[in-house]
């Protein structure tokens, strides 16, 4: 693959069935990728430059440069469009933790958004609210 735009950090996730590879891009689009051909099979219109990518249940966590207005995006894979925006950094590296979250509770992932030496900020991944 190659690309004239800067590919941030990826992911990978399971769409109808087929392996897919998200590709976050510097302007403004995720590429979609089948993960065992590598062909282009759709994008996502982000709206600005993104840098971090995360799957989650049908959801895309991506992390924009939109600082003053909610870097953290959350598009349905389904449809394409954006369900919810958060946060309050920009351009983070996202990832997964699984079991952060305490026995019996219904959320099983949280997503690391940025972390320092005291204090680690993350976001819960549950179906989001519609906008």
């Amino acid at each position: 693959m190659t690309s004239d735009a800067t590919i941030g950090y990826c992911s990978m996730g399971t769409f109808n069935n087929v392996k897919e590879i998200y590709v976050p891009r510097s302007d403004g689009w995720v590429f979609v990728y089948n993960a065992e051909t590598f062909e282009k099979i759709d994008q996502i219109g982000i709206g600005s430059p993104s840098s971090c990518v995360i799957n989650n249940n049908g959801n895309l966590f991506i992390s924009t440069d939109q600082w003053t207005n909610y870097p953290l995006r959350v598009f349905s894979r389904t449809t394409k469009q954006q369900i919810s925006k958060s946060g309050d950094y920009e351009d983070t590296r996202l990832r997964m933790i699984p079991g952060l979250l305490k026995p019996g509770s219904t959320k099983r992932w949280a997503i690391l958004s940025k972390f320092t030496e005291r204090k680690m900020y993350w976001y819960v991944s549950v179906k989001p609210q519609m906008m």
